[in-house]
């Protein structure tokens, strides 16, 4: 799928499978089995409260978002439509995919994990709204 094709239909959250007994609670995700993509790269979000993250699309890396800890409204956008969607505990990944705006906005202290099939290269970020729109356009 070429990232300008991307739209807010291809965003999925996705219900985790959940492990509880009297220990706890264990948390599993199938990347391969669940998003089809391949990760190559994993890093962390911390928070210690009010503020926003991301600000940019991606034209080449799909993204799985996880909140470990906290809560974030993550906006996303395909330069036509936005939807928001709240992520508050780990029973709930974002599958977000290239082409697609994200905004991150922390509300209080949160940890949140994101998850890519890419390494990263600076050069595939859209930072810039507005050329993200006019891309997306074309």
């Amino acid at each position: 799928m070429e990232y300008t094709t991307s739209s807010i239909n291809d965003v999925l959250l996705q219900d985790l499978d959940v492990i509880s007994d009297d220990r706890g609670q264990l948390t599993v995700i199938e990347i391969q089995k669940t998003f089809k993509i391949l990760l190559s790269r994993v890093f962390f979000i911390q928070t210690d409260g009010l503020t926003t993250r991301g600000g940019h699309a991606h034209r080449l890396c799909n993204q799985i978002f996880i909140c470990n800890s906290g809560s974030v409204n993550v906006l996303c956008s395909d330069s036509k439509e936005i939807t928001n969607y709240y992520l508050q505990d780990s029973t709930f990944a974002l599958f977000v995919p290239k082409g697609i705006w994200v905004e991150l906005e922390f509300q209080s202290p949160a940890l949140i994990t994101v998850l890519c099939d890419q390494p990263y290269m600076e050069a595939e970020y859209i930072r810039d709204v507005e050329s993200f729109n006019l891309e997306k356009s074309i």
